[in-house]
């Protein structure tokens, strides 16, 4: 009878603290600090939307919400190789040097999505709002570098 208790028991808490999914997606600060973040809002028509984060402990997460090859909540484990170069790739765009908005005096057509970005070193940190407006050509070319890796990245469906 002992035996019986001590296997349901083990079988139990395998049960229940084992699984699939990652537990700490939805406790964001166990992930540690945010590396970088790309999102894209919405337009008049078929433009891609989602939201995408990079944590130091090499977590993606990311939410496809209209017009995207996935739709959904996915995540990633990132390497850290991946994780130097994407580093590597702000700090040779020059992430830093950046205005915080394009276009500066914020006039731009309204149909057209933004791009929000996010980047930090762990010393320093950057947020720009570029509305693809009068960009310059080195922060759309990152842009789309991290659109890019982040679609090709091995996402997991997750549930909240």
């Amino acid at each position: 009878m002992n035996t019986l208790v001590y296997y349901i028991s083990i079988f139990v808490i395998l049960t229940f603290t084992t699984g699939c999914k990652p537990h700490n997606l939805l406790v964001p600060e166990k992930n540690g600090k945010v590396v970088m973040s790309i999102a894209r809002t919405p337009c008049f028509g078929s433009c891609p939307t989602y939201d995408a984060t990079l944590y130091e402990n090499g977590l993606l997460i990311y939410e496809g919400k209209r017009f995207t090859v996935k739709t959904g909540k996915y995540y990633a484990k990132v390497s850290s190789k991946d994780m130097a170069n994407v580093k590597k790739w702000f700090i040779e765009a020059g992430i830093f040097n950046f205005k915080d908005r394009y276009p500066e005096d914020d006039i731009a057509p309204t149909d057209l999505p933004s791009c929000k970005l996010y980047f930090s070193n762990g010393k320093k940190e950057k947020n720009i709002v570029d509305k693809g407006w009068n960009t310059p050509e080195p922060l759309t070319a990152l842009e789309n570098k991290i659109e890019t890796w982040v679609n090709i990245q091995n996402l997991q469906p997750y549930d909240k």
